[in-house]
């Protein structure tokens, strides 16, 4: 066991005593952050896989910026530490993976340690479903994680997976009712001729009156209008 984390908390003994744990049992610090602006900053720039984070926390408290980020990144397991048990309830409400409260003895942070992996475990066996393309003569069956975008292109579709080097499959189903068939906690409309898979994007750049996105991985491209683009902004969560 061993994942990319990020340790917010503004008590530096308290911190340090975390981060000392986690490194003993094999997980890389990336960052240590005293407020929730400063998390938001760190998680967005690192993508850690976890995120420990105190809810009282100055600058914009530490609730409030898992929330945010929950939206932005849904893969993103986040562990609460605070000193008190009052607010447990909020945890539920953004399925976080467990709630420590302080003073924390190293049993539970073991347990805590247990939960965390337990979810990713979980994650592996239980992906999107996959997907039957019809083209021409042929069925492709597509995993949806790999799709990195759908766009009507002449009377066909065209759909871009993120393979070594990029696939791309061509079918006659219309945009729209392909559109009903991804999973909407990655795929958003940006384009009348545009899908696009959230989890690709690398970066997203003005073009005269729409906007360019950019993918990891491939020199692809999409088109956001700007009509969709306050859209993508929120899912992005990007003020």
């Amino acid at each position: 066991m061993s994942y990319n984390v990020v340790i917010a908390e503004d008590n530096e003994k308290i911190r340090k005593q975390l981060a000392a744990f986690l490194d003993e049992n094999g997980f890389n610090i990336l960052a240590e952050t005293e407020s929730g602006k400063e998390t938001k900053t760190q998680v967005q720039s690192l993508r850690p896989q976890v995120l420990f984070a105190d809810i009282d926390m100055p600058g914009g408290d530490g609730y409030t910026a898992a929330k945010e980020l929950r939206l932005q990144f849904p893969e993103l397991r986040i562990v609460f530490i605070t000193g008190t048990s009052d607010f447990a309830s909020l945890a539920y409400d953004i399925e976080a993976v467990d709630y420590v409260v302080k003073p924390f003895s190293e049993e539970r942070l073991y347990q805590c340690l247990k939960l965390i992996d337990k979810s990713f475990t979980a994650a592996q066996t239980q992906s999107l479903p996959r997907l039957s393309i019809r083209n021409r003569n042929i069925v492709e069956v597509i995993d949806q994680e790999e799709i990195i975008f759908v766009s009507a292109q002449n009377k066909s579709t065209q759909i871009m997976l993120g393979r070594k080097p990029t696939v791309e499959i061509r079918t006659l189903e219309p945009l729209k009712t392909l559109e009903a068939r991804l999973d909407p906690s990655i795929f958003l409309r940006t384009h009348k001729s545009y899908i696009i898979n959230i989890k690709h994007i690398s970066r997203i750049e003005p073009s005269g009156q729409t906007y360019v996105v950019f993918f990891k991985n491939t020199s692809k491209m999409a088109f956001v209008s700007r009509n969709h683009l306050s859209s993508l902004y929120k899912r992005l969560q990007i003020h």
